[in-house]
């Protein structure tokens, strides 16, 4: 997982692992800051760490092997999402985007319980949660009684944070590994640039940790592309 304390040494490369105190069997207590207090203090973080590297552009602050898929999905978004911004500007706020919830992503996984890998094999029965280069959000639960995992996998997208996806059941084909695609028998994701786990996690803990990561990436979204976003009542 590349995070942005990384990136200030260099734009490539993988924090250490930090083991939490608290599995999500007992999902420790999170801070009281709000959704929209935890998106600003992401996004300015971004800013900070622009400023300390000198970056020209948020652009250049994202890995070579992921700006591709920055600027498609920025071209992409455009038409629908970019009134009042250039084309330029926008793929800005996209890329601020991209790299603020990454940040948050990692943070915020650790706050819930979880612990960032880059490895997590077949065999091993931890709960996962997964973040990829075009923006969706992956929860895995523990295999369940009938050796089956439930799976969860969602857009992230501010103009949909209520609609969360009804859960399948599955499994992983191949070892989830940061930097690749994660194959489960119910889809091929695109490349992992967030991944986490928590041991021994039902499905009903992943359901309640997937509503709270997409609803904390989504509002640094609603943030950066509509400024006036308020939040739905009772989230916050």
């Amino acid at each position: 997982m590349k995070s942005l304390v990384t990136l200030s040494i260099a734009l490539l490369g993988s924090r250490q692992a930090v083991t939490p105190p608290n599995a999500l069997a007992r999902r420790p207590q999170t801070n009281r800051m709000t959704a929209g207090d935890r998106a600003a203090h992401f996004i300015e973080q971004v800013r900070q760490l622009r400023q300390q590297l000198r970056c020209p552009t948020f652009l250049d602050m994202v890995p070579t092997e992921y700006r591709a898929a920055v600027i498609a999905m920025a071209d992409s978004a455009f038409p629908t999402k970019g009134a009042g911004r250039t084309l330029e500007a926008f793929r800005e706020d996209m890329a601020m985007n991209w790299l603020a919830q990454r940040e948050a992503f990692e943070s915020f996984s650790q706050e819930l319980g979880f612990q960032s890998i880059n490895y997590l094999a077949t065999s091993q029965a931890d709960g996962l949660l997964a973040l990829t280069v075009n923006g969706s959000l992956i929860a895995v639960s523990s295999p369940a009684a009938d050796g089956r995992r439930g799976i969860l996998y969602g857009r992230i997208d501010e103009r949909e944070d209520t609609n969360i996806p009804a859960a399948n059941k599955g499994n992983l084909r191949t070892a989830a590994i940061s930097g690749e695609r994660l194959q489960t028998t119910i889809f091929t994701s695109s490349k992992i640039i967030g991944l986490a786990t928590s041991p021994r996690t039902d499905l009903v803990e992943m359901q309640r940790t997937f509503i709270d990561m997409r609803h904390t990436l989504n509002t640094i979204g609603q943030t950066i592309f509509v400024p006036a976003w308020k939040g739905p009542k009772g989230r916050d």
